[in-house]
């Protein structure tokens, strides 16, 4: 959804992809509060962008797509690019759709399911059935099997926040790539005895450089921290002034203890 995020002089800068900024535009309009809190609360940035697409069609039950068109709308690389992707083959790309519809089902006000149609020998067509939900709690990452058997494993190790698991699962990290990352410093500390003092600030250290996690940013108090938070403020500020609504930045409120009364003027 971001493209990038800046940061300068107490302001806040963000840029969005050409898929979410059309997305954007009339939001207020095109999306409920919910509909939007759902799509921030899905993990997978394939889960959002399908989202998305389905539920302009929850009305009419269903919408049909050839194969190359989906792939171009979640943004995939087709099997004829020059540079392949990780779903370039079907069966990988049928895998990551079905963990996105029951993602979506999972923690979102649609239910969805998918078939598969071929044309010739070659299947060329999903098809989608979508169904609205009567009634759907507030959905929450914790809903998601896929993110809770993620934070058991990592809770094996007695290193990270739970705000820190939650940005590996956000930045795309998974059960592989969290144990390669730990099986290569739990032989670096065996192989240098004595030479790491604190385990656990090595460890989150280590995944901060790699990019799994957030950089340790400036604590409350600090001058750096209270820049940070005036410029968060104005952006939201901004945002809600545009029409955007304030709920979508409920996480970012809370990480810097910003209240409804602040927004206000």
């Amino acid at each position: 959804i971001f493209q990038s995020v800046g940061y300068r002089k107490g302001i806040l800068s963000v840029s969005l992809t050409n898929f979410a900024l059309p997305l954007f535009a009339h939001t207020k309009e095109r999306f409920t509060e919910f509909e939007l809190r759902s799509a921030f609360t899905l993990s997978s940035k394939y889960s959002k962008r399908l989202y998305w697409l389905l539920s302009q069609w929850k009305s009419v039950g269903s919408k049909d797509y050839d194969i190359c068109e989906l792939r171009e709308l979640l943004g995939t690389d087709s099997p004829g690019s020059s540079k392949l992707s990780a779903y370039s083959l079907f069966a990988d790309l049928r895998r990551m759709v079905k963990r996105c519809c029951d993602e979506i089902t999972a923690v979102t006000d649609i239910k969805v399911g998918v078939e598969w149609y071929k044309r010739g020998r070659s299947y060329a067509i999903a098809s989608f059935s979508i169904d609205k939900k009567l009634f759907v709690p507030v959905a929450t990452l914790q809903d998601s099997p896929e993110f809770v058997a993620f934070e058991k494993l990592v809770n094996r190790w007695p290193y990270f926040t739970p705000e820190q698991i939650r940005q590996m699962w956000e930045r795309g990290v998974r059960e592989d790539r969290f144990e390669a990352k730990m099986k290569e410093l739990t032989r670096y500390v065996g192989s240098h005895p004595g030479k790491i003092d604190n385990p656990k600030a090595f460890v989150v250290k280590c995944f901060a450089e790699a990019g799994f996690i957030k950089p340790a940013c400036a604590r409350p108090g600090d001058n750096d921290y209270l820049l940070q938070r005036k410029g968060v403020i104005d952006m939201i500020v901004k945002a809600v002034a545009s029409g955007s609504p304030k709920e979508i930045f409920s996480e970012m409120m809370s990480r810097y203890a910003i209240t409804d009364d602040e927004l206000v003027g």
